[in-house]
């Protein structure tokens, strides 16, 4: 497209590329609306990224929920879409946006995330006259569908403890599979939050985009108290007493996981500079680390404990999200006690 001419008289273009031919269109309307108003309704010139910038910040959301999103647009739709107008987008030009993505094989829940950020933000310029409707209207929803959730036989988690025992960290992992505790919970707890054989989830750690806050448990039902195994209180007494004697802080108000220059640990780093080399020394399947949580779930149904209390210490709103990641192991569990009652008759 030509937008002028250089000094010396020769021509000066612009070109707009897209993965897909709705995209490179989409593109080139927004550059043509830059140096042509007549191209935008009311001569709305607002590229979507920086509409998607001021909405974010002033959009009613959790510190949490503000983080994940301004994460997401940042890496997945700034770079593909953003210096598209917001007048400029329609169906079928965010259909080819999240068949992009599709190719690119970016995560089917990142894709639903994403899905879910634009849908709230049309709406919302919907709401405030910036739109006459919304250009989601139409767009498939990127569904996610769960595969089989890997998790470790009780002979690999021993193995796992095993070689993570000497490490500075090692009550973290143990305390993760005897709760069940997800990672930011975990990584959230301070020492006000545990007494001896109990334990009170009231915060989550949470990462996205290179930030960090604290904020409250996902759900409502994340807030909870959990019995904790009494050989796994004592490992979280000798973990505070090293804390002492590495000068770190274990007052009420200071994090139990802490590292070595006494900040909040970063998930990024525990899992690849400690729980990766871990794994690779106890000799174990490389399961994410988010399945340990899964693991002390499945070890306890495969130990005939009900699904409701799994329910109830894993912190899920409600027991049917329980039961769509564990039905596997019930029909199991089903048999199991059919054999017990077959040997009774």
């Amino acid at each position: 497209m030509l937008v002028g001419h250089y000094p010396d008289g020769t021509r000066k273009y612009k070109k707009a590329v897209g993965a897909t031919k709705a995209l490179a269109q989409a593109k080139l309307q927004s550059l043509k609306a830059k140096h042509s108003r007549e191209e935008v309704v009311e001569g709305d010139t607002t590229e979507l990224k920086d509409y998607l910038s001021r909405w974010v910040k002033e959009a009613d959301l959790r510190s949490s929920t503000r983080l994940r999103y301004e994460g997401v647009i940042s890496k997945h739709v700034d770079p593909l879409i953003g210096r598209i107008l917001l007048q400029g987008l329609n169906r079928e030009v965010l259909s080819d946006y999240f068949e992009s993505l599709r190719a690119k094989r970016v995560p089917d829940r990142t894709r639903e995330l994403i899905y879910q950020v634009l849908r709230k933000a049309f709406n919302d310029a919907v709401g405030a006259g910036r739109l006459e409707a919304s250009p989601m209207r139409g767009v498939p929803i990127p569904r996610y569908r769960p595969g089989e959730i890997q998790v470790w036989t009780p002979e690999e988690v021993a193995a796992f403890l095993a070689a993570a025992r000497e490490h500075r960290l090692y009550p973290f992992f143990a305390l993760c599979l005897a709760t069940g505790l997800r990672q930011g919970e975990l990584l959230g707890l301070k020492w006000a939050d545990i007494q001896y054989d109990k334990l009170q989830v009231r915060r989550q750690l949470v990462e996205a985009g290179g930030k960090r806050s604290v904020s409250e448990p996902k759900t409502h039902s994340s807030l909870r108290t959990l019995q904790i195994p009494r050989k796994t209180a004592d490992i979280m007494e000798r973990h505070r007493q090293a804390m002492k004697e590495e000068g770190l802080g274990v007052g009420r108000d200071d994090f139990v996981f802490q590292s070595k220059q006494g900040t909040p640990i970063w998930r990024s780093n525990l899992r690849d500079r400690v729980y990766r080399k871990l794994i690779a020394k106890a000799g174990v399947r490389d399961i994410k680390m988010h399945n340990l949580r899964h693991t002390h779930a499945t070890l306890l149904i495969a130990q005939g404990v009900s699904p409701k209390l799994v329910q109830e210490r894993l912190g899920h709103a409600n027991i049917a999200t329980t039961l769509s990641f564990y039905a596997a192991i019930l029909p199991r569990q089903e048999q199991a006690a059919m054999d017990e009652l077959e040997e009774l008759l």
